[in-house]
């Protein structure tokens, strides 16, 4: 879910000729294209996600909850919409409930 939405973010900078400059919101292009693994650093500094220790975590790590996993999603959603106008659906309707 999450690396599909990374790339499709990336389709669509690719797409409208964006580089690094609209994700750093710089006044000018700087011809370096934006990467998903960019985008993965991107969106945890931007939407970070905590353990119950305050310490920072990725999706990969053990404390990633579905909670915490559904939220940092949702973030993601917010900031592309807010940000750059780009709507990222939902890849399956019922994926933040838990199984």
């Amino acid at each position: 879910m999450f690396g599909l939405a990374m790339k499709m973010l990336k389709t669509t900078f690719d797409d409208n000729g964006w580089d690094t400059s609209v994700l750093f919101r710089l006044p000018k292009p700087t011809g370096i294209a934006v990467t998903v693994d960019l985008f993965k650093l991107y969106f945890y500094s931007v939407c970070p996600m905590f353990n119950d220790h305050g310490v920072p975590i990725t999706l990969s790590d053990e404390d990633c909850t579905t909670d915490r996993a559904a939220k940092f999603f949702s973030d993601i959603q917010a900031w592309a919409a807010s940000q750059w106008t780009i709507y990222i659906g939902d890849p399956n309707p019922n994926w933040k409930e838990k199984e």
